[in-house]
């Protein structure tokens, strides 16, 4: 029969002495030594789950993130339509060539700024997500 943690749920292996999730001793482990003094150790408990203002935390980093993204999206979006309508207008011969040469490297670099844009608004919410991660996993004795 498989056994679970009285605080958060999580399926223990047999004999186990400490829930691998949250770090509370188990009742379903077996004495380790008999001796008459009994030791006292410290469990290390994991900080609690976050609260609504924790959630919120760093508000103006995810605001830029957003905005980050909605810029990407529109950097890259103008310049493919800057790209088009380059084309469309160049002139034939030696016009048209430079014309389509233009959009093409127009179409480029808005495509990497826009990517660029949006690979900083995901950088700003993994480190959010680090710092909250890293918050959730530091023991409290």
């Amino acid at each position: 029969m498989a056994s679970f943690c009285t605080n958060c749920a999580a399926a223990l292996d047999t004999g186990t002495k400490f829930c691998a999730a949250c770090g509370t001793a188990t009742d379903t482990a077996a004495p380790a030594e008999t001796s008459s003094s009994p030791r006292t150790v410290p469990v290390a408990r994991y900080a609690a789950a976050p609260t609504v203002s924790e959630r919120s935390r760093y508000p103006v980093l995810r605001l830029i993130a957003v905005v980050l993204k909605v810029l990407a999206a529109i950097v890259a979006v103008f310049g493919v339509l800057g790209s088009l309508i380059a084309i469309g207008g160049a002139n034939s011969g030696l016009g048209m060539l430079s014309g389509a040469l233009g959009a093409l490297v127009g179409l480029v670099v808005s495509l990497i700024w826009g990517l660029a844009l949006w690979a900083w608004a995901e950088l700003i919410n993994v480190l959010v997500d680090i710092e909250h991660n890293t918050r959730m996993s530091v023991p409290t004795v």
